[in-house]
């Protein structure tokens, strides 16, 4: 998972500013809620060690507080996310969703709302808005 590279990026304490902020931006496009609570943890716990009070960061880790509130997790729990490396294999506590994750949908191809009846029925329909036009008051219809 991409937030394993944040969590290590946050151990050696390398802080690339445009990069957190897309990390930010790609968490919050994901949904706080469908992520695992170790993803949580990790992406806070990381975020509070590359905190500095330019990085414009603020908003996003107030979300991520109010995240682990919602799902009760511990400042200590968030505090040995780091240490705990991410596998399926994990403890149930570390994979549990608060919001089951969504499945990605692919969107329909586009149905054509307007078919061609027949050249016949588009050569009435012209000459009926001619006619229209032709009326001297056709921009009050």
């Amino acid at each position: 998972e991409v937030w394993q590279i944040l969590c290590s990026l946050a151990q050696v304490g390398r802080e690339d500013r445009g990069l957190l902020k897309s990390l930010a931006r790609l968490a919050l496009r994901h949904d706080l809620g469908t992520m695992t609570n170790w993803a949580i943890c990790v992406i806070s716990w990381s975020y509070a060690q590359l905190e500095s009070p330019q990085d414009g960061l603020g908003d996003f880790r107030q979300r991520l507080q109010m995240e682990l509130k919602l799902r009760e997790i511990s400042t200590s729990e968030v505090a040995q996310s780091w240490q705990v490396a991410y596998s399926e294999d994990m403890d149930e506590f570390w994979l549990r969703r608060r919001i089951a994750q969504r499945p990605l949908f692919i969107a329909p191809r586009p149905v054509k709302l307007l078919r061609r009846r027949s050249a016949e029925a588009d050569l009435k329909q012209a000459a009926e808005v001619g006619k229209l036009l032709a009326k001297p008051n056709w921009k009050e219809l």
